[in-house]
């Protein structure tokens, strides 16, 4: 039986103007927050993986670059009008390198307890009833998640429109199994939040910062 392809966009083109600085760079556990997402994409077998950089290009893309997983790169120009249009640079991306993969997952680099094993499930989750596979929020279905190529062209006809991902995850026509998980929805949005997330997830290598 021939195994079923995912592919994945990594969204990293905020200018991250709460924190003061490129908290895609963060080091944990010795590596940065976009290295990591790019990793745990690679280690659960989604392919091709696209990360999508605007704000801090060179920074990131140098970044990228020594990724052992090769992520495929591509820039938002407009990224600064909103994550609309970064959600829908990757997914343009991702319909061009990869027109028959059967799903993509989209995740952020922010929520670093997101890890290999959670996208595994994930993809575990998405039975044939089911349009998408998605993190359970209070208030809904959220990222992570793994939406099927068929729904995708929602993402990319407004590239200026709110809402994104988020907003076609809440959509009544969609039927969306939900991962309940409340750990994997911490995120880092400010300073306050990363040293809160360091406090309860100790760093365990030098180079991590405090």
């Amino acid at each position: 039986m021939k195994a079923k392809r995912y592919a994945a966009v990594v969204l990293a083109a905020g200018s991250a103007s709460r924190f003061g600085k490129t908290k895609q760079l963060l080091q944990w556990r010795g590596e940065s927050l976009v290295s990591r997402a790019v990793r745990v994409c690679d280690e659960a077998d989604f392919s091709p993986i696209v990360a999508v950089t605007g704000a801090n290009q060179a920074e990131l893309v140098h970044e990228l670059k020594l990724h052992s997983a090769n992520p495929l790169h591509v820039h938002c120009a407009d990224w600064a009008s909103g994550m609309q249009a970064s959600l829908a640079s990757g997914i343009e991306a991702v319909q061009e390198a990869a027109p028959t993969a059967e799903a993509t997952c989209i995740l952020l680099v922010d929520q670093p307890l997101v890890d290999a094993a959670a996208l595994r499930e994930l993809t575990s989750l998405l039975s044939p009833q089911h349009d998408a596979a998605a993190l359970a929020y209070p208030s809904g279905p959220g990222v992570p998640a793994l939406l099927r190529t068929k729904w995708l062209p929602q993402l990319t006809s407004d590239r200026q429109g709110g809402g994104g991902a988020r907003r076609l995850l809440r959509d009544p026509a969609l039927k969306v199994a939900l991962l309940d998980a409340p750990d994997l929805r911490r995120d880092i949005d400010t300073l306050a939040d990363w040293h809160a997330f360091l406090d309860d997830y100790q760093p365990n290598d030098p180079r991590d910062q405090p």
